[in-house]
């Protein structure tokens, strides 16, 4: 007490300073790590930052649940389009945020530019992927029958007159030059990455006219990028010391 006289005959130790995790709460002691301005130990900083695993494995889980994720909002966002055939904005963000919500749980939340750019482009495939799905759907759709009836196929043999008889040796050689000219698979692979190409620049294919559809699939892109940022963890920090709060 103030002006009270000291005395040297009892030792008075003080507490030493004592910190509770806000995850585990876990008493700390010694030291600890900070994450946008909660309190952590060792043990839930190391969960925190996502290194549970080895890489390989965090980056095959992301992956199939990253996967998962997008083919059953692509799947909703085809149907929703082709459907109605409404571009509903608010599906494709819910697209990005459901992607990148199952690739931060797939690599234990360790987020990082790897599991960004991965989140990013499954978004981005499932979104233009279900809008070419689509579109290749209504197109098939609104084709004219283009078969004949039997009824036209005796009036268009009628109209043309009767077929000229070819020898069976030209029938075979005839059968035989159509089928070299079956696509080879060469062909059909370079088809194939064409088509991948065009499914890739369909949004910006229409210009400035689909300008709201680039700015929806943006904004879902960007969902999946914030969401597997990488956890802004300092430390370790004395107990008893003020920690460096974290930038989200």
């Amino acid at each position: 007490m103030p002006g009270a006289p000291l005395q040297f005959d009892t030792a008075e130790f003080g507490q030493p300073a004592v910190m509770g995790c806000s995850s585990c709460g876990q008493s700390i002691t010694t030291e600890y790590y900070a994450l946008n301005g909660a309190t952590l130990c060792g043990t839930c900083r190391a969960a925190a930052a996502g290194e549970t695993g080895t890489p390989v494995s965090r980056a095959l889980r992301a992956g199939f649940a990253g996967g998962a994720a997008a083919f059953a909002g692509g799947l909703l966002y085809f149907l929703v389009v082709w459907l109605f055939s409404l571009e509903i904005g608010l599906i494709a963000i819910a697209v990005g945020f459901a992607v990148g919500i199952a690739v931060k749980w797939g690599s234990y939340g360790r987020g990082g530019a790897f599991y960004q750019a991965m989140a990013m482009s499954l978004t981005y495939l499932a979104i233009v992927a279900s809008l070419m799905a689509a579109g290749l759907v209504q197109i098939v759709s609104e084709r004219p029958d283009k078969e004949s009836t039997p009824a036209d196929a005796s009036t268009a043999t009628s109209v043309a007159g009767p077929v000229s008889s070819a020898p069976d040796g030209a029938s075979l050689k005839a059968g035989t030059d159509s089928s070299e000219t079956e696509p080879t698979v060469s062909g059909f692979l370079i088809g194939l990455v064409m088509l991948f190409g065009v499914m890739l620049a369909m949004p910006f294919l229409a210009g400035i006219e689909n300008i709201i559809g680039i700015i929806i699939i943006a904004i879902g892109v960007y969902e999946a990028w914030k969401i597997n940022k990488r956890p802004a963890i300092t430390g370790p920090h004395p107990v008893g010391a003020p920690g460096v709060q974290a930038v989200s």
